[in-house]
């Protein structure tokens, strides 16, 4: 995610080079077509910036699936040691599926 958005700031680096570019030719030469470069300026950089908020957005999305898939940080080679009378669960309590009878 962290090269999307690099590309996408390369994008909007790129159409801000352009864009005074097409100013330099448009000052000092004055042979550009009008309106072409203000239209293509804007458009790289507004998919630039189309590019970087996706790579945002993506960053923000994998964080999330990686917290909801309730995985635990960290993984241990051996369990926690058993200890004597602390983890044996009782035995359940026997039940016929029945009510008793109140007689």
């Amino acid at each position: 995610m962290k090269a999307i958005i690099g590309i996408g700031l390369l994008t909007v680096g790129f159409g801000a080079v352009y864009l005074l570019y097409a100013l330099f030719r448009k000052l000092f030469l004055n042979d550009t077509v009008p309106g072409w470069s203000s239209i293509i300026a804007a458009v790289i950089v507004i998919g630039g910036i189309q590019i970087v908020v996706t790579g945002v957005i993506g960053s923000y999305t994998a964080k999330i699936f990686e917290q909801t898939k309730n995985r635990p940080r960290y993984l241990f080679k051996q369990g926690p040691k058993k200890r004597p009378g602390l983890d044996e669960l009782p035995p359940p309590l026997a039940t016929s599926g029945s009510s008793p009878d109140r007689t």
